[in-house]
């Protein structure tokens, strides 16, 4: 799945709030079907060390779906 879909699953584009709804575990807006969707489009280590770089940068200058990824990388695990 093409994490701009998953994306557009949550009818906002506002990443931040549903990187709120992942941190605190919110099951109005995260079910069962979007957390499986969630695990197919995690980033890849490569991936996660590519980003690596921007995480201390508001990301303006890279795409949504990177954005979403930074995000999810500074989540505490």
């Amino acid at each position: 799945m093409n994490v701009c879909i998953f994306l557009r699953q949550f009818g906002t584009a506002d990443t931040s709030l549903i990187i709120r709804w992942l941190r605190d575990a919110d099951s109005s807006h995260l079910n069962a079907e979007r957390l499986r969707a969630l695990l197919r489009i995690l980033p890849e280590p490569h991936e996660v060390t590519l980003l690596t770089p921007y995480i201390d940068t508001d990301g303006s200058r890279l795409a949504a779906a990177e954005r979403f990824y930074l995000q999810l990388i500074a989540l505490p695990k």
